[in-house]
């Protein structure tokens, strides 16, 4: 394979379309080069360097929604478990009332 394609990275796990407030979140990312090849063979690299997996939130609600401080402040973490797939984990904060929370898969900073 080439190297990795945004554009044509799987993204999946329960955490990639719903999470609960402080119940830990897992998405899993198996990424693929321009062609559509998966890179299932070692960590996913760009040059010498793993790619860096992340996250952005951003919190929506009728009423009231976690605020930016909070939302940044979410742990996140991520390892490699072979055959290509990187699982990320993420723990929605706690708040005053129901709120949704939209997420983002970065890869290098670029949304998947």
């Amino acid at each position: 394979p080439a190297a990795p394609s945004a554009a044509n990275t799987l993204v999946y796990g329960a955490g990639a379309t719903a999470a609960a407030m402080t119940k830990a979140s897992v998405v899993n990312v198996v990424a693929a080069d321009a062609h559509g090849n998966k890179i299932l063979h070692d960590l996913p690299r760009v040059g010498d360097r793993p790619i860096a997996y992340s996250f952005r939130f951003a919190a929506t609600s009728g009423g009231s929604a976690p605020n930016a401080a909070a939302l940044a402040a979410i742990p996140q973490s991520a390892a490699y478990y072979g055959f290509g797939v990187t699982t990320l984990y993420y723990t929605p904060p706690t708040h005053a009332s129901q709120y949704y929370l939209n997420v983002k898969v970065l890869a290098d900073g670029v949304a998947l």
